[in-house]
């Protein structure tokens, strides 16, 4: 019998009856007089398909047996606030479509009925490397569906596998006329599919959304530069159901309707000096399937932070999605991280997000490549309402030489950037940036600008312009250290100790320092615990350390408690001290969780 007829079949007195002893055995139990430790006894024995039937029989078995079949798909305990699971590992339907009757995480939670908040979903969605992808199309519909049934959901993350976009030709095969390796309907299932989920995301309140990996289908359209004004945007229409209810409630109900529900949705496959084609004629010619998530979609959402680390969100056809969330949600925060973009595809992207979301507050940025500083500032100066801003030092191009002027950024309180990009935007407005009040600065150990802040130079540096600007800022230092960092550190306070340079003053700003390992160290480098101790002293008002990455140095055993030492040694009185997340307790050396 299938599963479906399964589900809906009533439970009738004969069901109910055949599940206990029948009258001529009255001594003997039935199956629903067992202990539950004797019925989990019984489940040891069944297949999961077998299982999955079984405890849809009644409510009992459903609750008793529910978290059985659940650990044995690798869900411990069963689902609760927080649940993480696997999509397509094991595929659910054949080359035709029929059932193959797997049993997965998601056939379980659709029948979870007790599972009605979710506080945080981490979903990762295989899509099968074979000729055809339309089984996933079906997951993801079935993912839709339980996300529709549940009553909220406040942090979603998405991630892809497979780096097959499945719209290439492949290396090893060769066009001819009758070649069938890309279909159409894949476009449109899946543009109607992941459109459909990532709307029913945003109505079941989630505040916070990540998507991350994967590029299928997402070159399908390449960018094309055109002249001013040959680019052209859609004219506002109704949705269906606007147009109804303009239509019910008359010409004075239109009158306030208009300006508020018919906002006119941002185009991204055409702009002034832009558009979108798709790349072949061979891949479907002109047609275009778009998802539009509706206005009125969106009015009450409560997504707070988009973090977008795929290319596929960036690129037409979701492209579409992510602009219109961000036009019509009231999105704070907008992380990019992780995206290879061409360089002139970059500023159409810029354009898109900062026309959709102008009152943005907090802007991230991390591991951007084929991006120029001057595409950077022009999209931060479209950005007048930010308050918070990062900029990773792994963002391509962020100290080129050829710069249009630095953006004012009247509002912003709080800046994490690179030592370059931070000292020509504190040049550039020597008068401005009223609201800063918290300075990030990511250095390089060595010939970056960090010992400034230790000794007194003449150069110019980050130290020279807070001085003389008068800013009263907390700053904090990022510094990755590289692979010889004992020399360097020697260097840093041998000169002061020999009386070459003097001690700078400036350095009691600095109240926050984290250390970032990313290679092993040098076999020939001073040995760090030698050093470590006088380095340090010299940031004087220091209260909170952080060691960050791992190498053979941090992985040895006993870092936390030799660090705990170094710092003794350097006569600083910290408030927090970590190393990877594990801090260590004041007076002690036991180590706790951070």
């Amino acid at each position: 019998m299938p599963e479906s007829s399964l589900r809906a079949m009533p439970m009738t007195p004969s069901t109910a009856v055949s599940l206990r002893a029948p009258a001529h055995h009255a001594g003997t139990p039935g199956l629903l007089e067992f202990p539950d430790e004797l019925l989990l006894a019984i489940c040891a024995y069944l297949d999961t398909r077998t299982l999955f039937l079984f405890l849809q029989v009644n409510r009992r078995l459903h609750h008793t047996c529910l978290p059985t079949c659940f650990t044995r798909l690798g869900i411990k305990n069963g689902p609760g606030r927080h649940i993480k699971f696997t999509l397509g590992e094991t595929p659910k339907y054949d080359e035709e479509g029929e059932g193959t009757g797997c049993i997965d995480v998601l056939s379980l939670l659709n029948i979870a009925f007790h599972v009605k908040q979710v506080e945080r979903l981490a979903c990762h969605v295989v899509v099968p490397a074979g000729p055809d992808i339309t089984g996933a199309f079906r997951d993801l519909a079935r993912l839709e569906q339980w996300v529709r049934r549940l009553g909220g959901l406040k942090n979603v993350q998405l991630s892809f596998d497979n780096d097959s976009c499945y719209c290439c030709l492949p290396h090893d095969a060769q066009l001819d006329e009758d070649s069938d390796w890309f279909r159409e309907e894949w476009l449109e299932g899946w543009t109607a599919r992941m459109g459909g989920l990532m709307g029913a995301l945003v109505e079941k309140t989630a505040e916070v959304v990540k998507v991350q990996g994967g590029k299928y289908l997402s070159h399908l359209h390449v960018y094309r530069h055109v002249r001013s004004g040959r680019g052209h945007l859609p004219k506002p229409t109704a949705t269906p159901l606007e147009s109804l209810r303009l239509l019910l409630k008359g010409r004075k109900e239109r009158k306030t309707i208009m300006p508020q529900v018919l906002v006119e949705p941002l185009a991204v496959l055409h702009g002034d000096h832009w558009e979108f084609k798709r790349a072949r004629e061979a891949l479907g010619g002109a047609s275009y399937v778009i998802p539009v998530p509706q206005p009125l979609a969106h009015t009450n959402s409560e997504l707070r932070h988009l973090n977008i680390q795929s290319i596929m969100f960036l690129m037409p056809p979701l492209l579409q999605w992510t602009v219109s969330t961000l036009q019509y949600s009231n999105i704070q925060k907008l992380t990019l991280d992780n995206l290879t973009i061409n360089h002139k595809v970059w500023p159409c992207i810029f354009t898109l997000i900062s026309n959709a979301a102008p009152n943005l507050a907090e802007l991230e940025l991390k591991k951007l490549r084929q991006i120029t500083a001057t595409d950077l500032l022009n999209f931060l100066g479209r950005l007048p309402r930010l308050k918070i801003l990062s900029i990773g030092r792994d963002v391509d191009s962020y100290d080129s030489y050829d710069l249009c002027p630095f953006p004012d950024l009247p509002e912003l309180i709080s800046l994490h950037a690179p030592a370059n990009w931070i000292y020509k935007l504190l040049s550039a407005h020597r008068q401005g940036l009223e609201c800063l009040e918290t300075l990030h600065i990511a250095y390089r150990l060595r010939n970056d600008g960090l010992s400034h802040w230790s000794q007194v130079s003449t150069a110019p540096s980050i130290p020279g312009l807070l001085q003389a600007q008068k800013r009263p800022l907390t700053v904090a230092v990022e510094v990755v250290m590289g692979g010889s960092p004992g020399w360097r550190m020697f260097e840093d306070f041998n000169g002061i100790q020999c009386g070459q340079v003097a001690p700078n003053p400036d350095v009691a700003l600095i109240s926050s320092m984290t250390l970032i390992v990313s290679e092993e160290f040098a076999r020939d480098d001073l040995r760090l615990w030698s050093v470590l101790p006088r380095w340090l002293a010299l940031f004087t008002a220091l209260k909170h350390l952080r060691v960050t990455g791992h190498n053979g140095w941090v992985d040895e055993e006993g870092t936390l408690g030799a660090l705990a030492e170094a710092v003794d040694m350097a006569g600083l009185k910290l408030v927090t001290l970590e190393l990877n997340g594990k801090a260590a307790v004041k007076g002690s050396r036991k180590v706790t969780p951070a």
